[in-house]
């Protein structure tokens, strides 16, 4: 009873414990972030997206409506977005607004969102750690949480799209793995991947790694077949839910292959009634149960051809080829480890793989009563990791999963070098030792590169896309602006203005008119402003994305207004901005000037 007790006062313990490192965390990247979230300086373009997205349902627009009407006028430009990511945001605006106004509420989303959410994950890591290998070596996973290369790209203020909810139900399916109750770990496991795949369809491989997991349990061990039945059941039932909560009745039919759709439901539905008819508990023989899974996986995916013969086709594939040559290629987040730079995808992926190797230690020394959950962990990690390699983005998910198997393995050559009795030695593997938590093998992804015309073009995107530069361009009629795709969302975000097209692949069209514009001749770039009905060309000359755009068009118009060789019809506009270039599309060719 005593023990009880006392193991009930250490989880409170360390829970505070857990909640000061948080809040000590906040504090500090509140602090860091203040001239940031001042000038609306976003990490990424769909922060900045997600903001205008929040507003205009805010505003009024249709909960089911997620498109961008200020892209691809008059039309619009569709989304795929979940509206389920902008409840936190939208309800923090809501309640701050009365008190901060517009402006300040919108700044207070943009920390309390992003910070809630790294609390979450730092309180599941915790719970993780703690169902592992006990309190401290938890509490260690829980200290190097905020430093992850995952948390640090993904979860920090003014990251509020959703790639750190992403990361906080990878989370929450593996603690719900670790669950010995079978209904339990199987509805919860199935709910946190029905949100997750709600949200992206990334995690549609976790899904089935998850669902192969119960299924090889099943396998070998007839009295986890609850596992297996309640996860499916809970993953078709919670997936079908939310679709119909977040989409329009009129899209119910529809297959997109960027977003869990009708097919997926027959697969799920398919899959789980045939574990209701087929997995009991008195199927003693082993090769019966495998075929019993056999059944169920080919029959699965029957239904989820029969429903989408293309259901294969990734959610790129219909891609215009220029699009994809000199869009979507160039997005280092999502492609594989091997088309990018070695040192790149060696940054991305060493925290997940040093956490594998802890894991495997901890499976070979933990104790007999903690193997299972290191096996199950072990195995989730590895999925993700695998994820990780195709799509480089997954990889950060997987570096914060990691920090428990970092942990043991941290604190297993802690013990090892205390023990060192030349104190020189001990010293240097006690350093040694820590360091395996630091960050420093996922700082080159990080830290600024060292080419000096990279960092000036980096400044340079920076100076643009500050808000007192871009709110400047209200100054002008509200009217269509031919931009890059880099800042068009940062337009959107600080201004009323309407631009052609951001780097979102729905709208595949007004993406290409966009590259054809900065790539192609000015005579060509001047059909497309006409086509496009474009008033003003807004530019930010010298930045990575406009170096790209002359490097690929050298004869472009891109490489000329690089150059400060702008053609006659466009006409400069001075809003004195510091990075910005404005022009006015004139409609007639300049007059000849008289010769003297």
């Amino acid at each position: 009873m005593n023990g009880a007790v006392d193991s009930r006062r250490d989880s409170r313990r360390e829970l505070l414990i857990v909640f000061g490192i948080w809040l000590v965390v906040c504090l500090f990247e509140t602090w860091n972030a203040r001239a940031g979230i001042a000038e609306r300086l976003f990490a990424d373009p769909d922060d900045a997206m997600r903001l205008v997205q929040v507003r205009d349902w805010l505003a009024g627009q249709s909960w089911f409506d997620v498109t961008q009407y200020r892209l691809n006028p008059p039309h619009g430009g569709a989304m795929h977005w979940s509206r389920l990511v902008d409840i936190p945001i939208a309800a923090v605006i809501l309640l701050a607004r009365p008190l901060l106004g517009q402006l300040g509420a919108e700044s207070a989303a943009l920390i309390v969102v992003p910070l809630l959410t790294l609390g979450i994950a730092m309180l599941l890591v915790y719970r993780i750690g703690a169902k592992l290998m006990g309190g401290p070596a938890a509490l260690l996973a829980v200290l190097a949480t905020p430093a992850s290369l995952g948390a640090m790209k993904q979860i920090r203020v003014m990251r509020i799209d959703h790639h750190g909810w992403q990361i906080v139900l990878a989370l929450a399916t593996i603690l719900a793995m670790l669950d010995n109750r079978p209904r339990r770990a199987g509805v919860a496991a199935g709910a946190a991947m029905a949100l997750w795949l709600n949200i992206s369809i990334e995690g549609l491989p976790f899904a089935a790694g998850v669902g192969a997991w119960f299924a090889l349990e099943w396998l070998f061990d007839l009295a986890t077949g609850e596992r297996l039945k309640s996860y499916l059941g809970s993953l078709t039932v919670t997936s079908l839910a939310l679709f119909v909560l977040t989409h329009a009745p009129a899209t119910w039919a529809g297959h997109p292959h960027d977003a869990v759709n009708d097919a997926h439901f027959a697969a799920f539905g398919a899959a789980w009634l045939c574990s209701l008819v087929g997995v009991r508990n008195d199927i003693a023989d082993r090769w019966k149960r495998f075929g019993i899974l056999a059944v169920t996986g080919i029959v699965s995916a029957a239904a989820m051809f029969a429903v989408d013969p293309h259901c294969l086709e990734g959610p790129f594939s219909s891609l215009d080829p220029l699009v994809k040559k000199y869009w979507y290629d160039g997005v280092d987040e999502g492609r594989p480890a091997w088309q990018l730079d070695p040192k790149d995808a060696a940054a991305a992926l060493a925290q997940s793989l040093v956490g594998l190797a802890g894991a495997l230690l901890a499976i070979w020394k933990a104790a007999p009563d903690k193997r299972r959950g290191w096996i199950i962990f072990t195995y989730a990690l590895g999925v993700l990791t695998l994820s990780g390699v195709f799509v480089i983005r997954e990889a950060t998910y997987a570096s914060v999963v990691s920090l428990p198997g970092t942990a043991f393995l941290c604190d297993f050559a802690l013990v090892r070098a205390r023990r060192i009795s030349a104190t020189p030695i001990r010293v240097v593997a006690t350093v040694a030792s820590v360091f395996i938590m630091a960050p420093a093998y996922a700082a080159p992804a990080l830290v600024m590169p060292e080419d000096p015309r990279l960092i000036h073009a980096i400044q340079a995107s920076d100076y643009c896309v500050h808000r007192s530069e871009l709110e400047k361009l209200d100054n002008l009629p509200t009217t269509n602006l031919a931009a890059p795709l880099d800042i068009t969302a940062a337009i959107l975000a600080s201004t009323h203005q309407r631009a052609i097209a951001g780097g979102y692949h729905r709208m595949p069209d007004a993406i290409r008119d966009v590259i054809l514009l900065f790539m192609t001749s000015p005579d060509e770039a001047r059909q497309i402003l006409a086509k496009r009905h474009i008033d003003y060309l807004v530019f930010c000359p010298n930045t990575p994305e406009s170096v790209w755009w002359a490097r690929h068009g050298p004869n472009g118009l891109a490489a000329r207004l690089n150059a400060n060789q702008a053609p006659d019809w466009l006409e400069p506009v001075d809003l004195h901005t510091r990075g910005l270039k404005i022009w006015h599309v004139r409609q007639e060719p300049a007059a000849a000037q008289p010769k003297a």
